[in-house]
């Protein structure tokens, strides 16, 4: 969380890397992405949403992070909302080859590393 909200993106690729879940919802009921919606860490906001957190997760007060974000800096939701999905499709690219990496290995494929 508070990687998130300080737009450590250095941070935020080693959580992610070691397997940290970037979904974890804090004691009041708020993601990594709400932390940085919140304080309008944009930078942190499209790393998360690149690497695929999920962006339907309300808070206890029923507001998504880009809620959030639209409500108290429109300016830079707009921004975001002209990235969304290009950044959608960079998490989809990213899972697919996940996908592809799995496939290989369930059929026998050695990795020449």
């Amino acid at each position: 969380h508070t990687a998130a909200e300080q737009a450590c993106l250095k941070c935020i690729d080693l959580l992610f890397a070691f397997g940290a879940d970037l979904n974890a919802i804090d004691g009041g009921g708020l993601t990594p992405l709400h932390w940085a919606a919140s304080s309008g860490r944009i930078t942190s906001v499209r790393k998360l949403i690149a690497i695929g957190v999920d962006i339907e997760i309300k808070n206890c007060s029923g507001h998504t992070a880009l809620d959030i974000l639209k409500r108290k800096y429109p300016d830079r939701y707009q921004k975001l909302s002209v990235e969304l999905p290009y950044l959608l499709n960079a998490r989809e690219i990213r899972r697919l080859r996940k996908e592809d990496v799995k496939a290989a290995v369930q059929t026998g494929y050695e990795f020449d590393i």
